[in-house]
């Protein structure tokens, strides 16, 4: 995966993962400066439901 994919840090409970890619790179070489508005459009895309958790910006 490339480094400069769209990453969330997710955790629900005890359980979480720190750097999940959930999607590709916005813009080529992208410094994730705008990371917290694609992760609230990616949660609306995917239909991200309050009982699965919580997703915020990761690395």
């Amino acid at each position: 995966m490339y480094p400069s994919a769209l990453h969330v840090r997710w955790s629900c409970g005890d359980a979480g993962v720190g750097a999940l890619a959930v999607d590709v790179e916005p813009t080529v070489f992208w410094d994730g400066g705008d990371a917290n508005a694609r992760i609230d459009d990616w949660k609306k895309a995917v239909g991200f439901r309050p009982e699965w958790g919580t997703v915020l910006a990761g690395r």
